[in-house]
């Protein structure tokens, strides 16, 4: 009944979705870097647009600009463009080293709530199997009462007509009643049996004869060769269990006696 969880990068368990993890670092990382080059155009340009507003305004002054000194405007503007890379490269690289960290610790989280959800699902796998166990056991005992129940009622309406049929239904509801580990039933049919054998020993060996030709021949031949050993022993047979087998046997030795005349 128990079956292991599949892959579990694959697999989505009370909601903790693993696959959606690597597109969620991906795409924080994506968003990042997409708004960065923005910046930089804009930082640039502005750059740009100061260093030609400062020409212009040096040239309105009248102002000379010489080689070096346009050089020297060039270099500074791709310096302070150099600094902001430079600049930019270092936060990228600790903000995506964050975000990494961020989103390893969000993954371990979601694994340790699997393993948490796949051991759930295990202690009600357990849980369920031990009920359906109990189940059984308990429909069991049901069926072997019936059965029992079944067997006394049918001794009880017998036992004046066919003492000895009646007698193998009072070892079938024992067997049953054994099974079952019911006290009462047990008690129930010692207490039958035993007038019933008190009445079989009080018959004459002509009126035993005439009980056994009407009787069915297929329950008589059943009862003579009754094994009290097939009978589970358990806590409420064992209490009834030697005068039980006393009684089968002395009636199976009056079966016998009697048919070989």
């Amino acid at each position: 009944m128990k079956q292991k969880l599949g892959n579990i990068s694959n697999s989505n368990v009370s909601g903790v979705n693993i696959n959606g993890n690597e597109n969620s670092i991906s795409n924080t990382i994506n968003t990042r870097h997409s708004k960065w080059p923005t910046l930089l155009s804009i930082l640039s340009f502005v750059s740009s647009v100061g260093v030609w507003v400062s020409l212009y305004f040096t040239i309105q002054h009248g102002t000379a600009i010489t080689n070096d000194s346009f050089i020297g405007a060039i270099g500074g503007l791709m310096g302070i463009c150099a600094t902001i890379i430079v600049g930019f490269q270092i936060y990228n690289f600790i903000d995506i080293s964050k975000k990494i960290q961020d989103s390893n610790n969000q993954y371990n989280n979601h694994i340790i709530q699997i393993s948490s959800k796949q051991q759930e699902l295990e202690a009600l796998i357990s849980q369920t199997k031990d009920e359906l166990k109990k189940s059984r056991s308990d429909n069991n005992l049901q069926f072997n009462f019936l059965q029992s129940y079944i067997n006394i009622v049918q001794a009880m309406v017998i036992s004046e007509k066919q003492p000895f049929s009646a007698f193998l239904s009072w070892y079938c509801a024992m067997k049953y009643a054994a099974i079952a580990n019911d006290h009462k039933l047990i008690t129930l049919i010692m207490y039958n049996l035993e007038k019933l054998y008190r009445d079989i020993k009080s018959f004459d060996d002509n009126k035993i004869s005439e009980y056994i030709k009407n009787d069915d021949n297929e329950n008589i031949r059943k009862a003579q060769s009754v094994r009290t050993k097939n009978i589970k022993i358990t806590n409420a047979y064992q209490e009834a269990q030697d005068r039980f087998e006393e009684i089968a046997s002395e009636i199976k030795e009056i079966i016998y006696k009697n048919q070989t005349k």
